[in-house]
């Protein structure tokens, strides 16, 4: 019966990890964050790490932005992106969120990509 109970152990961690993408948005200069009006243009640009992949319906959320201002964001081919006072939120992660600032969510729509990669530059105002 241990056997069967540590198998099915070692295969839904298996699982776990298999459907795991590590993508990690980034601020890399000063020039990524510009004016737009009198508002200010945050650009990040987005990797996938090495053996990772990104698959349809994956996502990445910058929480908490504050000023967020509607229709100002931008992504790259095969994104959509919403925004919401609460975020979506993967399982086992549990972020300080501000429910009364914006959540900018981006999803992967397209078919799977292979890390590591580049995924884009992804912007919001």
């Amino acid at each position: 019966m241990w056997k069967i109970y540590l198998l099915g152990l070692f295969a839904a961690a298996i699982l776990a990890l298999a459907t795991r993408a590590d993508i990690i948005p980034s601020i890399t200069t000063a020039t990524d964050i510009t004016p737009a009006g009198g508002n200010f243009s945050w650009t990040y640009s987005a990797t996938l790490t090495q053996d990772e992949n990104v698959l349809r319906h994956d996502f990445f959320t910058i929480y908490d932005f504050a000023g967020y201002a509607p229709g100002g964001n931008t992504q790259p081919a095969g994104w959509t992106f919403s925004a919401a006072l609460i975020g979506i939120t993967p399982g086992r992660v549990t972020p300080t969120d501000n429910p009364h600032l914006f959540n900018l969510t981006w999803t992967y729509t397209s078919s799977t990509q292979v890390g590591p990669e580049a995924l884009g530059i992804f912007s919001a105002v």
